[in-house]
């Protein structure tokens, strides 16, 4: 998959897979091309050139909510939520595949308490702290039954309680045999939850492998982790 801004390529021929219970992680400098990945996975975007498959079907220009309701669910750096409504509103009125208003309702309430925000149903959105902000991503995820989640920064200025928290969650989803495509600027987070990194580099795929592999990749330490390393 390629796409292209103007004159800056930010995707060149980008091809990767992800599979049911696994946890891929993507890395790279700022520019690299990670968010505009995820946003053309999840529709945001449309690619110039190639195609999203999932289970099969080429979903390239299906609007994101449609892509949300097969089964894919996205999470943004900076959380996105109706700050005028309240948390539970917040789920109510998110992608479902509970038709019934009364079951959705019900659903919302089940993913509230799994992310310990139940006791916070009735406030308002804004109200919430940024660590919970994030919460309230994860429980629209739970709403959704994602076959394949596209975390985008997740862990960023978060407190370590609630970092623990959405973690297990994650290791949760991936029990439940769920795809997950994990960006974070932090390698050591990464190497404990993936099993395989990919590495991005100018908008194309530097490297790609093991975390271990990773690790002792002179390309990866040259372009990304320095000297610290």
């Amino acid at each position: 998959m390629s796409k292209r801004f103007g004159a800056i390529q930010a995707l060149q021929e980008v091809s990767l897979n992800i599979q049911p219970g696994e946890a891929v992680g993507l890395m790279g400098v700022n520019g690299a091309g990670k968010s505009t990945l995820l946003n053309c996975i999840c529709g945001l975007m449309k690619p110039d050139s190639g195609a999203i498959e999932l289970d099969g079907k080429d979903i390239v220009g299906v609007s994101p909510h449609r892509v949300s309701m097969m089964g894919v669910g996205r999470t943004f750096q900076v959380p996105r939520s109706f700050r005028g409504l309240t948390v539970l509103e917040n789920l109510i009125v998110a992608p479902s595949r509970e038709a019934d208003r009364e079951a959705r309702a019900d659903r919302a309430h089940e993913a509230l308490k799994r992310v310990k925000l139940d006791r916070l149903a009735s406030n308002y959105a804004w109200e919430l702290s940024g660590g919970q902000q994030k919460l309230l991503e994860l429980a629209r995820l739970i709403m959704i039954w994602p076959n394949v989640v596209l975390f985008d920064e997740p862990f960023a200025g978060m407190h370590s309680d609630l970092c623990r928290m959405f973690i297990d969650e994650l290791k949760e989803m991936l029990q439940q045999r769920v795809g997950i495509l994990l960006v974070c600027h932090d390698p050591g987070t990464l190497y404990r939850l993936s099993s395989r990194i990919i590495v991005m580099h100018e908008g194309g795929i530097l490297a790609e492998g093991s975390p271990d592999q990773i690790k002792a990749d002179p390309k990866v330490v040259d372009a990304y982790l320095g000297t610290a390393h």
